[in-house]
């Protein structure tokens, strides 16, 4: 892959670039960032997860790396296509290259851009489009496998490190040999996944009958399933999706993701509510749906921003205010977080 990061790669970069990069290494040749070109995104980053991979000025470059594949690496707040980025794809397609992206524009309803490609000879993955199955609102009859435990990551705020803590894990499960699977609900985890539902994108009145459809067929298979959750059920743009996945996975378990310090909503000048009510409204909410009475059983804080001193206080605060135990996947690891999984099951 080559990841179009134009004009965003900066030391946080945008959530799918970085998500790539981290959880499909192997998989990307370079990154398309004309103001950071000649360096490498381990630098730019400064993340030791992410691949030194070079940072170039074009597609034109970026070919020289014998890409098949042009992910749009923007995540604009926008229902169209920004400036330049159409042009852009148009041209990796034009250079026989696969586009993968994860905007609200569907990219394959596209004309223009879905003639282009036809013409190439080349696929269009739009990652936020629905899966084609038949879902008819109140279908019941298939339930979690008993002995398996659905978690699923439940958040204070948009960006807080819900995927990335699904995924770590799932990952740290298989590294224990336990039978885990991770389901993916946004753009970035279903392309580190190849599967998954785009909640934002799934009719409002479905979301949670698809949602239960996948969780079971993955509790069919795994122990333990890992839900990627989406936004918070105190932000008033995305609380529906966030509702709908509640109710629709019906989890056994829930784990809290918070950005240390955080004061209020990162979109809006709403204050967040104390971390032990954050807590109380989700594992109320989980009830409504009929489901387990699922319980909070661990903080995921993101620390990143703070200096070590800084993010080990944030840690001890946010385990006194509520009690459970906190730990950020990055500083640390993923272990602490997966024993307070698995001793509350």
């Amino acid at each position: 892959m080559v990841i179009d990061a134009e004009g965003v790669f900066d030391g946080t970069g945008p959530k799918l670039a970085l998500g790539v990069l981290r959880y499909r290494s192997d998989d990307v040749v370079a990154v398309v960032d004309s103001a950071h070109a000649g360096r490498n995104a381990r630098e730019i980053t400064g993340d030791p997860r992410v691949p030194a991979v070079p940072v170039v000025d074009d597609l034109d470059a970026a070919l020289r790396y014998g890409p098949d594949t042009f992910v749009v690496g923007i995540s604009p707040m926008q229902s169209t296509l920004p400036a330049g980025l159409r042009e852009r794809i148009r041209a990796a397609l034009e250079a026989k290259l696969d586009v993968v992206c994860g905007l609200h524009h569907q990219l394959g309803d596209d004309p223009e851009l879905a003639a282009v490609a036809d013409l190439a000879g080349r696929r269009i993955w739009d990652l936020r489009r629905p899966p084609e199955q038949d879902v008819q609102v109140g279908t019941g009859g298939l339930t979690h496998r008993p002995g398996s435990h659905t978690v699923l990551a439940v958040g204070s705020d948009c960006n807080a490190g819900k995927m990335t803590t699904m995924v770590e894990l799932d990952r740290e499960a298989g590294r224990r040999g336990l039978s885990s699977g991770f389901v993916a609900t946004g753009q970035t985890g279903i392309l580190v996944a190849g599967d998954g539902v785009p909640a934002d994108h799934v009719v409002a009145d479905f979301l949670p009958t698809l949602m239960h459809q996948h969780v079971c067929a993955a509790t069919a298979e795994h122990d333990l399933v890992f839900v990627e959750g989406q936004a918070a059920l105190n932000h008033p743009w995305y609380s529906g999706v966030s509702l709908g996945l509640l109710h629709g996975t019906a989890p056994d378990a829930l784990v809290l993701c918070h950005i240390a310090g955080a004061r209020d909503l990162g979109h809006l000048p709403l204050a967040l509510p104390p971390l032990s009510e954050v807590v109380a409204m989700n594992e109320a909410a989980a009830t409504w749906g009929g489901g387990p009475a699922a319980r909070v059983v661990a903080i995921s804080l993101n620390t990143g921003h703070l200096s070590a001193s800084a993010a080990a206080d944030a840690i001890a605060a946010v385990t006194d205010e509520t009690g459970l135990p906190a730990v950020d996947v990055f500083r640390s690891g993923p272990a602490a977080l997966l024993d307070a999984v698995l001793a509350a099951r």
